[in-house]
């Protein structure tokens, strides 16, 4: 059940995340810097709805700044594999979005195991 409510927060985030991005790249016109700006707002949006939601029958208020910051540090290290991903493929041609999606996709499966740990212990 865990992974099915952490599916919905991510269907949610990742929205979230494309819209923001969308909006900073018409805005900014700089690709790289609106994709990390759209991450970092993504990180905080997953860590409040995997806390109250996912992961809501552990005691996730527990020293929540604590946990902030340790699941913050954290996607950093999957965000290094998504935003690597986006930025060879942006490098290779690929379309925006797909490079986008693909980052995202890829680094989803990290951010479970991440998460899980970080809200969970």
């Amino acid at each position: 059940m865990q992974f099915v409510r952490f599916c919905i927060i991510g269907t949610t985030v990742f929205a979230i995340d494309l819209i923001i991005f969308s909006i900073l790249l018409n805005t900014l016109e700089n690709p790289y810097i609106s994709r990390l700006l759209s991450f970092w707002i993504a990180i905080c949006c997953a860590w409040f709805g995997n806390a109250t939601f996912t992961f809501s029958q552990q005691n996730i208020f527990v020293a929540m700044w604590e946990q902030f910051s340790k699941y913050f540090l954290l996607c950093h290290l999957t965000g290094v594999l998504n935003l690597a991903i986006y930025a060879v493929t942006l490098v290779l041609g690929f379309p925006t979005l797909v490079c986008f999606v693909s980052g995202v996709v890829i680094a989803m499966i990290a951010n479970f195991a991440v998460t899980k740990r970080i809200l969970v212990n």
